[in-house]
């Protein structure tokens, strides 16, 4: 079917095909064509253009009456004629990605710089695959309770392509980055071609291609890649597969909490654009889909269905993950600049919704995120964290992606547009370059942030390296909050996810008052827990009053074995006692 052909081609090269439909099934539609009458031609609210209402008509309830097997044959058609282009652009925005992860940043865990987190998530995967999914149909772990703010959808990806290549090595997250990063670049081309046309879609491919904020978070391992580019594919798949899409927007809802928000906020725009169209109900379908089951899972494993998105709300910007001190400039000057922006955005937003351009919900993602980081830095508690480097993370993907697809309409379709044989079109692809060019200067302040984590992370392999060293069997218990170590030794040492645990639920976590006031009984609980575990070695932060209490009154069980990570961790051996020899 025609419309198939709207996923990747602009609205121009659709008409005459769906002129032609129309007078295929009318007769007196095509006795117009045949003598030339032209009738004047309109675009419609959709971006498709149409010519006389009558032949307009017709040519919707031509693709109404199509047959299953000919709307198959069309699909199938439209999707080959678009493939080699979408793999040359694929490949171009793949080998900017490969060439950043292996020559800029390099392949090892130490390249990750401040993407730590991609350890943590990581970790998340491993955990859930080795013994998440033993305990419960999907369920989620971590050492450190984090699993299900995350989301479903990357840690199951993750552990989906560690047990399909057998390798759990932190390149196959960030190769997976590189992959949904470049489907990204790809899927706005088509999406800027669709509306403003193919100069302006080479313009915004360029800039989002080779933006090194852009390259570098896509070969981070980490959760936005993979959630925008699933936000991209539902607005590619928008209007002419409204039920898909809304599958797409919600799928990603199950990647970040925040995009879940903007999944809703995209469906509730096209339904007050479109309130009598069927496409936009057909759009809130299909994004309940997911999301009602998404709910029904959080339910039953949190007993709260929105609860990343109602901690995403308490933990960070109501500030109960957030450190308190005084603001620094740079936490006051984004502050007010966040406030200033936001009556623009709003305003814009507003402007996007009135005029129901077809382009409207990519519009929206753009603005709605700029919207969601003007709150954030400007009104919430999360705004103390703010820190310039931050203009350069992950954070502020969508934005400079938007700069890209924004600034190509301006200078390639907007100004090149009005005065197509004047001065001004190569003036603009001029003005394109030029940021294109400028923009690699990013690298510097990027490398200056990124190269000194380097020794962070070889100190966290040294102290990984030193508890496989002293490791005889049994389990290692760790402070919840390292995954890189955790890493190291599962990754490099072979320890399995079982010969592995996190001190976060450990008996104290779930003793009332004082524990050491009744010692009696809380000896024997933490005896039990020793043999039950298997627990061979125990690594903690010296300030942690509990264990050091512990180990004092339990000499006998406890053999102090030094410090590793600078001193930020003492270790001792657990001198193991059989079950028969406590009953004794």
């Amino acid at each position: 079917m025609a419309g198939d052909k709207y996923l990747f081609e602009p609205s121009e090269e659709r008409a005459p095909a769906v002129a032609q439909l129309a007078a295929e099934r009318q007769s007196s539609a095509q006795e117009n064509i045949l003598h030339g009458r032209k009738p004047e031609r309109k675009s419609d609210s959709n971006g498709i253009t149409r010519s006389h209402p009558q032949i307009a008509s017709l040519a919707g309830s031509a693709t109404m009456i199509d047959s299953p097997q000919t709307s198959l044959r069309a699909s199938a058609a439209g999707l080959l004629k678009s493939l080699p282009a979408a793999a040359a652009l694929f490949a171009a925005a793949a080998f900017v990605r490969v060439a950043v992860l292996y020559l800029v940043t390099g392949t090892d865990a130490a390249s990750l710089g401040w993407f730590m987190d991609t350890f943590h998530h990581w970790q998340v995967a491993f955990l859930s695959k080795d013994i998440g999914f033993e305990h419960g149909f999907l369920r989620l772990w971590d050492f450190k309770g984090m699993e299900f703010f995350w989301g479903l959808l990357h840690p199951l990806v993750l552990a989906g392509l560690f047990a399909v290549t057998g390798s759990i090595d932190i390149l196959v997250p960030r190769l997976m980055t590189v992959v949904t990063g470049s489907l990204t670049a790809c899927f706005l081309f088509f999406l800027v071609r669709r509306y403003f046309g193919a100069p302006a879609a080479v313009a915004a491919f360029l800039l989002v291609a080779a933006n090194p904020v852009v390259a570098l978070a896509d070969t981070s391992g980490l959760q936005e890649p993979l959630g925008i580019a699933i936000l991209m594919a539902g607005l590619l798949l928008w209007p002419k597969r409204p039920v898909y899409a809304g599958i797409l927007l919600g799928a990603a809802g199950m990647v970040r909490a925040e995009y879940w928000v903007f999944g809703a906020g995209l469906v509730l725009a096209a339904i007050v654009m479109e309130l009598r169209n069927y496409r936009s109900w057909a759009l809130a379908l299909g994004w309940a889909i997911p999301t009602v089951l998404y709910m029904k899972y959080m339910l039953d494993y949190t007993g709260n269905p929105i609860y990343p998105v109602y901690w995403y709300f308490l933990g960070d910007a109501v500030g109960h993950w957030m450190g308190e001190g005084a603001p620094s400039t740079a936490v006051t000057a984004a502050r007010w600049v966040s406030r200033a922006a936001l009556p623009v955005l709003g305003v814009a937003a507003l402007w996007v919704l009135r005029k129901r351009r077809p382009y409207a919900l990519l519009f929206l993602l753009g603005i709605g995120e700029l919207l969601f980081l003007s709150v954030v830095f400007g009104f919430t508690a999360f705004g103390r964290g703010f820190m310039t480097v931050l203009l350069l993370d992950r954070i502020f993907l969508l934005p400079h992606l938007f700069l890209g697809v924004f600034l190509s309409i301006l200078f390639v379709s907007w100004l090149g547009g009005r005065s197509p044989k004047s001065v001004m079109q190569p003036l603009g692809w001029i003005v394109i370059l030029g940021i294109l060019a400028g923009a690699q200067l990013l690298w510097i302040p990027i490398q200056n942030a990124y190269g000194p984590s380097r020794g962070a992370w070889e100190q966290q392999v040294e102290a990984a390296d030193a508890l496989a060293a002293l490791h005889q069997g049994g389990v290692i218990s760790i402070p919840e909050n390292v995954p890189a170590i955790t890493y190291v030794l599962a990754s490099k040492h072979g320890i399995p996810a079982e010969g592995i645990q996190g001190q976060m639920y450990d008996p104290f976590s779930g003793m009332q008052g004082d524990p050491f006031q009744t010692w009696s009984a809380t000896e024997a609980e933490l005896q039990e827990w020793l043999v039950r575990e298997d627990i061979r070695l125990l690594a903690f932060y010296p300030d942690k009053q509990n264990y050091q209490e512990m180990v004092l009154r339990m000499p006998t069980w406890f053999e102090y074995q030094g410090s590793i990570l600078n001193g930020q961790l003492v270790v001792y051996r657990v001198r193991f006692m059989a079950p028969d020899a406590l009953a004794g």
